[in-house]
């Protein structure tokens, strides 16, 4: 389960046998190896899909991978894991998709490099903040 607070999306993923997703008493899905429901905590849309039980095992053992993310999630991500200060300077950067994959050691400024490479943008490191200019 992947929900934090200032997202706006909840992923439920099921490496092994069968988990009932429901929201206020209200059944999302019905999930079992493989699959996973993304689900909108704006608009509480639901959308079902099928994921490699590695991608979703990898993100247990420290692998990150994201697939068709946008950057605004992804950075999210970051600035929980790491406990780092990112802003995206550029709004219209928040929504671009992106597909990438790291693991979780190598810690917040190498993979705001990645990212900065994917989306041909600068990452500067201004007093311990990590800005995307």
């Amino acid at each position: 389960i992947k929900a934090y607070a200032d997202q706006k999306e909840i992923m439920v993923s099921v490496t092994r046998g069968k988990v009932k997703v429901s929201r206020d008493d209200k059944l999302i899905a019905v999930l079992t190896r493989g699959k996973a429901v993304k689900i909108s905590n704006e608009t509480e849309q639901a959308v079902e899909r099928e994921v490699p039980v590695e991608s979703i095992a990898g993100w247990q053992q420290g692998n990150l991978a994201y697939e068709d993310a946008p950057l605004e999630d992804i950075v999210k991500d970051l600035r929980n894991l790491y406990n780092t200060e990112i802003i995206i300077e550029d709004t219209t950067l928040n929504k671009l998709n992106i597909n990438t994959s790291f693991s979780r050691d190598i810690g917040a400024e190498k993979a705001m490099n990645i990212l900065s490479r994917l989306i041909n943008r600068k990452i500067v490191n201004q007093n311990g903040t990590l800005i995307i200019k």
